[in-house]
């Protein structure tokens, strides 16, 4: 009788433990919904921030936004949930033996069988609470997911924008040299600047030139048919003299702002 009575408070003990765990899972569950909530908001923001015109102050806004996501801190609390869910399968696995345990000695009194379908319960929603973890888990990867997508746009526009941003500033700089010249208001250093634009143009011309010297080379020296073989000569020589006269007046272009120093 007293091996009985000692059986039962453990049993008792033992399903007061698991009420416990049972209640500090849901306090985590909810812990993890209000997350996900959060998550969710902020992957809002970031959706419609990426919708919008691209401003130079929203990618700036865009790029503040996306370190509300801290990717240290998911990496942790993705951790602290394998954890979680390797306690939960041990807390499981024990709740199995102790319920097997008991099976094998429900024979022993009726209060026995009332203990084990009240452990079975207990079980069975550690077993539901153990499903839910793993749904959580699964949003959580694909916000994880989504995150990452909407950071790789990020990057893309902000990318978009100084390449737009560059092209601007040198049509800006093309428009005040044309200004200058139109004006009159030539400078010094416009003219430097001017001066090796020619400089760089004239040398790529020269190449082109030297090019088709050699490509007119190896025609005259190539034993094809007769009538290309002229048409292909009359029509490089033709590229060549209209170079030539490009050549000069670029040329003149730059004497001429020599002159002006």
């Amino acid at each position: 009788m007293e091996d009985q009575s000692n059986e039962f408070q453990q049993l008792k003990d033992l399903i007061h433990e698991l009420k416990l765990e049972l209640t500090q899972k849901n306090q985590k569950i909810n812990d993890y919904i209000e997350i996900i909530q959060d998550n969710e908001e902020e992957l809002m923001k970031l959706h419609e921030l990426i919708l919008k015109n691209p401003s130079h102050e929203n990618i700036q806004e865009l790029i503040e936004s996306k370190y509300i996501f801290d990717l240290k801190e998911k990496e942790r609390e993705i951790r602290d949930l394998k954890n979680r869910m390797g306690f939960l399968r041990k807390e499981r696995i024990a709740a199995q033996r102790d319920l097997e345990e008991i099976r094998r000695n429900e024979q022993s009194s009726a209060i026995n069988i009332e203990l084990i379908r009240e452990k079975e319960k207990v079980t069975k929603d550690l077993l539901n609470l153990e499903t839910t973890i793993n749904e959580l888990r699964k949003k959580h990867y694909l916000q994880e997911l989504l995150i990452a997508n909407f950071k790789k746009e990020i990057g893309e526009k902000d990318k978009q924008v100084k390449e737009l941003n560059t092209t601007i500033m040198e049509l800006n700089k093309e428009l005040v040299i044309k200004k200058s010249i139109l004006s009159g208001n030539f400078d010094k250093n416009l003219k430097k600047e001017l001066n090796k634009r020619l400089q760089n143009e004239l040398l790529k011309y020269k190449e082109l030139v030297k090019d088709l010297r050699e490509k007119l080379i190896r025609y005259k020296k190539s034993k094809g048919n007769k009538i290309e073989h002229n048409i292909e000569v009359s029509d490089l020589k033709n590229r060549i003299t209209l170079l030539k006269k490009e050549l000069e007046s670029r040329n003149r272009v730059i004497n001429d702002l020599r002159s002006q120093k």
